[in-house]
């Protein structure tokens, strides 16, 4: 499971945040599965579209150690990713081996912010999630900021420059950089 990126699926899912980061991802060559939180393959997102996940979370073994962990937000996705006792210590896990996760729009707020991931760091979310900050959360009013291992975004027209920060993390920058002039996405946008 090292070198598969995980991106979790919930009841309420915002659309382009989940799926446009599958895209960018495997055009860098990184392997990516969606995982259903749900107790069924099919998750409904937050504009009534349905998709049918790679894997439910119940089959993810207890030991996963992902790539990557990215969060879509949405509401109420990001609700039921939180409600999810089983991704919520997959991420615990992942916090402490130092590996990627990476959140956008509601869920550094909703799922991030609870466990404690954002302590200590700087992060954005969408305006107004910010309230779910940890005081030593330090606010930052940008599309996409990356603090470490941690890679947060604001929301929905953050999404390309969202996927494009996680390839760079993980595949470099020349090869972000290829997706980017392959998508005809411009450099000063990410």
């Amino acid at each position: 499971m090292k070198e598969i990126a995980l991106v979790f699926l919930a009841t309420g899912f915002e659309d382009i945040e989940a799926i446009a980061q599958v895209d960018i991802l495997r055009r860098a060559g990184i392997a990516v599965k969606t995982v259903s939180v749900e107790k069924q393959l099919q998750v409904i997102s937050a504009h009534n579209v349905s998709v049918k996940a790679d894997m439910l979370i119940d089959d993810l073994a207890e030991d996963a150690a992902p790539l990557a962990i990215i969060l879509p937000g949405g509401l109420p996705g990001a609700s039921n990713l939180f409600a999810s006792k089983k991704l919520m210590n997959l991420i615990k896990k992942q916090n402490e081996a130092k590996r990627w996760i990476a959140a956008i729009c509601a869920s550094p707020g909703v799922v991030l912010a609870p466990s404690g991931v954002l302590n200590d760091r700087k992060a954005t979310a969408y305006p107004s999630f910010e309230k779910h900050f940890d005081k030593s959360t330090s606010y930052i009013s940008e599309g996409v900021v990356l603090d470490g291992h941690i890679i947060t975004a604001q929301g929905p027209a953050f999404s390309i420059p969202f996927g494009l920060t996680i390839a760079k993390a993980i595949k470099g920058e020349a090869v972000a950089k290829e997706v980017a002039n392959g998508m005809l996405v411009r450099n000063d946008l990410w």
